[in-house]
């Protein structure tokens, strides 16, 4: 299936973007192949072409874990990674600052299109913005690093797909397949029975309301405040409706595998996440190219909403992003409604809701390669640049 082989929207006003669209378009570097190009590579590239300005803005957009930093995440005291990642990107932006003490070098920053909307003309505008830039990017590739010191691990444990009897019945005559390859993304209702789903909201609303359920709020800007957890897909003892959620989630990778082909693996473990109103998560996809670590294929969803949302009062829609210029496809969080779509392709947005709170299940399914399922390697020991 061709769709299968195939961080933020580029207009924030507050926040560094992560939409590598607008990194192609701060770049000025639309003939280029930005596909697994890594960070130092399109710098060198530009830079060769005398484009200082878009080499600067680069790492707003790019942001990547150097296995030396992967090292540091594997040890027991976080402290060194975070100053590490710190560091990091505060020398990523020196470049920037540096253009933005000259007016010639303001200008040239804002022409690259990396800050849309108004845009300050003085020095102390841009150097507020970039301490916020570099706030987020030491951040994002903190939780990258984090990831991939988990990474040998988290694949031994990820084998071929099982089929479920939720999945089954869900997929049985193959229209949700073809309705993934035709549009990157298809949506299915009635994944979860509305009592099971109630049940589901109703343990996580509690847990919200405690604080003992859910992490800590989320210090990114492009998805500040919403809060989540994760959840084992083979944890013992489960509520009902917990263990009817899991089975719809886990079964789709199977659903999809034996009707393409292609090799697919559930993550091991699910996300619940919560957003209070207002809360967003902006434009974005859950893989990029410059992306060491990151495997996924599939985005899988599973809403547990209250049984009377309203799409209109209460909002929380997933905005499903196709080609420039076309609308997006909206798509309500109904409870128990399931919602696939591909991570690699699909820029997808969660909208604000508007009266209670918004809650969902995510499963990733990465393309399955030799690592995944294969026993865990012992970690190499990396020393520090």
């Amino acid at each position: 299936m061709a769709a299968l082989q195939a961080n933020c929207d580029g207009a924030l006003r507050h926040a560094p973007p992560c939409d590598d669209d607008a990194a192609l378009r701060a770049a000025r570097a639309a003939t280029h192949d930005y596909q697994g190009q890594s960070l130092e590579a399109l710098q060198a590239t530009l830079l060769a072409r005398g484009e200082a300005a878009p080499a600067a803005v680069l790492p707003f957009f790019v942001t990547s874990a150097h296995p030396s930093l992967v090292a540091l995440a594997r040890g027991a005291d976080d402290g060194p990674l975070v100053r590490a990642c710190t560091a990091l990107a505060r020398s990523r932006l020196g470049p920037a600052r540096g253009l933005a003490a000259t007016a010639d070098g303001r200008a040239a920053l804002a022409a690259t299109g990396a800050f849309q909307g108004d845009v300050g003309d003085g020095a102390r505008w841009f150097l507020a913005k970039f301490a916020e830039f570099e706030r987020v990017l030491a951040l994002r590739v903190a939780k990258e690093a984090r990831s991939a010191a988990r990474r040998a691990e988290r694949l031994a444990l990820m084998g071929p797909p099982a089929p479920t009897a939720a999945a089954r019945a869900l997929f049985r005559d193959g229209r949700r397949v073809a309705e993934l390859a035709r549009r990157g993304s298809c949506v299915v209702d009635g994944a979860l029975d509305a009592g099971l789903a109630a049940e589901l909201r109703a343990v996580f609303a509690a847990g919200l309301a405690t604080g003992d359920f859910f992490g800590a709020p989320s210090a990114d800007s492009c998805n500040a405040g919403s809060r989540s957890t994760t959840l084992a897909l083979d944890g013992a003892a489960r509520a009902p409706a917990v263990a009817a959620a899991v089975d719809a989630l886990r079964g789709v990778a199977y659903e999809v595998e034996a009707a393409t082909g292609v090799p697919l693996a559930n993550s091991p473990r699910a996300m619940a996440s919560a957003y209070g109103v207002g809360q967003t998560y902006r434009r974005h996809k859950d893989w990029y190219a410059n992306e060491r670590y990151n495997d996924r294929e599939l985005t899988v969803l599973l809403y547990v909403n209250d049984g009377d949302w309203d799409p209109e009062l209460d909002g929380g829609a997933l905005a499903l992003h196709g080609d420039d210029g076309e609308a997006p496809r909206v798509v309500p969080p109904l409870p128990g409604r399931l919602v696939i779509f591909f991570s690699r392709t699909v820029w997808h947005e969660v909208r604000a809701p508007k009266r209670r709170p918004r809650f969902a299940l995510t499963l990733w399914v990465d393309r399955r390669g030799p690592d995944h399922g294969a026993p865990a390697k012992p970690a190499p020991v990396l020393e520090s640049e």
